[in-house]
């Protein structure tokens, strides 16, 4: 198994090679697609190295070379604004009748216009998506655009309420609400509705907990708790709140460390604190003590 990231890797740098050649650009981009998920930094370099044969493409493959680089720099979160021919490539994918690139391409020209500070335009783009999506009778499409349309909002406008009422719309075309694959979603949910304070936050972080730990997934079984437990302690729930701080540090003790060094620092800066102030106390009634001395009479 240790040898597959370097057998990818010799495989690349042939196609590479392979791939000056006009006749073999399809095959190459082909492969880049199917490498995309699992190699995205040698699919950038693979692409970076056709640049010079650009012009020697078809029109259908130089819109599936923009695409790709599209969407490995939208999966890497690496600045966009350089693929400035994306939303004619999404164009050129929707006169085509590429379904499965239709409606990728919301998300991802959605993506790109939010880079370039479109916000409305973005959010224009989502809803035309999920237009689209509803009259195809997608469900899945429709909750995966208002999901990203909720993220957006939350990244750039930090509108709580819009954000939680996008995320329970999307929940509502979810074929399954008790997908353990969805536990990221009920948590989003959670963080919004608890930042406007509504109590129905609670039920929405013990449902994402609940799903991360039927999904035996440490890391964020212990990130949800940790949260929750602050937005506890804000409703001084303290008892619970405890008992999920102590869970967590029985999961991943490595979040014990990093709470008690910080607060080992603060105990110290105390302690020092305080035995500077009594000295500086001291000294101030030995210096009164002195001059009530020196002005007694003998």
């Amino acid at each position: 198994m240790k040898k597959l990231p370097f057998l990818w890797g010799i495989i690349i740098i042939l196609l590479s090679v392979a791939g000056c050649r006009p006749s073999n650009h399809r095959a190459l981009l082909q492969r880049a697609d199917s490498l995309m998920t699992d190699y995205p930094d040698s699919v950038l370099s693979l692409l970076a190295q056709q640049q010079e044969h650009l012009a020697d493409f078809s029109e259908e493959e130089l819109m599936s070379y923009v695409w790709i680089k599209a969407m490995v720099h939208s999966a890497r979160n690496i600045s966009m604004t350089e693929d400035s021919l994306l939303p004619k490539a999404v164009d050129y994918f929707r006169k085509h009748g590429d379904r499965e690139k239709v409606m990728k391409g919301y998300i991802l020209k959605a993506n790109y216009l939010k880079w370039i500070d479109r916000l409305d335009d973005a959010i224009a783009e989502l809803d035309s998506g999920v237009a689209q999506a509803k009259q195809a009778n997608d469900s899945v499409n429709v909750r995966d655009l208002l999901y990203y349309k909720a993220n957006i909002v939350y990244e750039l406008r930090r509108d709580y309420r819009e954000v939680a009422s996008h995320v329970k719309e999307a929940l509502a075309y979810s074929p399954d609400t008790t997908s353990p694959a969805l536990a990221g979603m009920f948590y989003f949910l959670a963080i919004n509705l608890g930042l406007v304070g509504d109590d129905s936050c609670t039920y929405y972080y013990e449902k994402s907990i609940a799903m991360a730990e039927a999904n035996k997934d440490t890391a964020y079984l212990c990130h949800y708790m940790r949260n929750y437990a602050s937005n506890l302690m804000r409703s001084e729930k303290v008892e619970k709140s405890n008992a999920l701080i102590r869970r967590v540090w029985e999961l991943m003790p490595v979040y014990r460390e990093r709470w008690l060094s910080p607060m080992q620092s603060w105990l110290r800066t105390f302690f020092i604190c305080g035995n500077l102030i009594r000295l500086h106390i001291i000294w101030i009634w030995r210096g009164k003590l002195k001059r009530k001395q020196s002005s007694s009479p003998v």
